[in-house]
């Protein structure tokens, strides 16, 4: 496989939130679209700057554990009431 040209990669450190999200909407503005940004706190800034989009995973993970719940519970009432009288 032949090596990439150009810029495959570039890290960044920032003191404050605003500094940080001054430079992601930069890069935003400039064309890059793959990018990530790390914070030890949320910074909602920075995901609006992203052009961060919602997803339905969370609302799919709510579904799988309340079916995952309902059918260890129904499973449970089964073997503990019917099963084994």
């Amino acid at each position: 496989m032949p090596p990439r040209e150009g810029i495959y990669g570039l890290l960044a450190e920032f003191n404050t939130p605003s500094d940080l999200v001054n430079a992601t909407e930069q890069a935003h503005s400039a064309g890059y679209r793959r990018m990530e940004c790390y914070t030890p706190y949320p910074v909602e800034e920075a995901a609006e700057a992203l052009h961060f989009h919602k997803t339905r995973v969370p609302m799919l993970c709510l579904m799988g554990g309340v079916m995952g719940l309902t059918t260890a519970f129904l499973m449970e009432t089964w073997i503990n009431v019917w099963a084994y009288r």
